[in-house]
């Protein structure tokens, strides 16, 4: 139930992998688990997991394919595609950091998404305000997104958009902000918006008392974000 593709030279060695295509991979109707890191999958048509319903895990990070659809994915649970700030002349950042569309689960069942360092914009994350089971969102280092409205994924416990270029993030009514303003077991902060342009606008909902509460949770001092940022309903 799990296939393993990583390419262990590309993490350690910088030296790229050789699957372009993962032509045929519709015949392992049993797949759970798909590892592929460091693996070009560049060929036109060269991923195409759609037909894998039985898929709980994905991890393409340190590919090069430009669109996924992943609308059928009825039992998928975590989503990874990360990219990289620095690369080396075999597999220099361009090559990694190219995913420009994504077609989410159409049955929301999504809990974690990761893409990070990718051309992704505002537009083109489609079906996000399907996954209302989400809890961890990672698109740190997209630079390609202005504005993001996650109001509709009221499970939200972890969200990293820094160094993205977003001017307006909506977090609506019904997410919990005391839980989000935490800490992860590991550490990290669940909340995470610095590195935006000084004129982003966080939108907490109209429910009384939320601007106020969230005010006082989510601070510059705190690093949630940078000077300048506003927070409004």
């Amino acid at each position: 139930t799990e296939l393993n593709l990583n390419n262990a030279d590309g993490l350690f060695n910088c030296i790229p992998g050789q699957i372009l295509t993962l032509s045929g991979i519709e015949d392992f109707t049993d797949l759970k688990d798909l590892f592929a890191e460091f693996q070009p999958l560049t060929a036109v048509g060269g991923v195409d997991v759609n037909q894998n319903l039985a898929l709980e895990r994905i991890n393409f990070s340190w590919t090069g394919f430009t669109s996924i659809d992943i609308s059928n994915l009825s039992n998928l649970w975590n989503f990874i595609k990360m990219g990289a700030s620095t690369g080396c002349a075999a597999i220099p950042i361009a090559s990694v950091n190219t995913l420009t569309s994504i077609t989410l689960p159409t049955a929301g069942v999504l809990r974690q998404l990761e893409i990070t360092y990718q051309p992704i914009t505002n537009s083109s994350l489609i079906n996000l305000n399907l996954q209302t089971s989400l809890e961890n969102l990672y698109l740190h280092d997209s630079t390609g997104l202005t504005t993001l409205d996650v109001s509709a994924n009221t499970a939200i416990e972890l969200l990293h958009v820094y160094d993205c270029s977003l001017t307006s993030l909506t977090l609506g009514n019904n997410i919990d902000l005391a839980v989000l303003s935490g800490n992860a077991p590991n550490g990290l902060k669940r909340f995470k918006a610095t590195g935006n342009p000084a004129s982003l606008i966080i939108h907490v909902g109209n429910a009384t008392g939320r601007v106020a509460l969230a005010q006082s949770l989510f601070t510059v001092a705190n690093g949630s974000f940078d000077a300048g940022t506003t927070i409004a309903i």
